[in-house]
């Protein structure tokens, strides 16, 4: 599984919303985005925080 489920969408509608706020701000890099569908998931997959 190489794509981490529907947190790919949902991370790259953060990123969007996030350089919409400040758009001075760079938002997020592409390891940030990456880093935080990982942890997402991985939060889905083991139900736990």
């Amino acid at each position: 599984m190489s794509e981490p489920l529907p947190f790919k969408a949902f991370v790259a509608e953060l990123d969007a919303a996030l350089r919409a706020h400040s758009p001075s701000a760079r938002g997020l890099s592409a390891l940030q985005r990456h880093w935080l569908s990982f942890w997402l998931m991985a939060m889905m997959v083991t139900n736990s925080l």
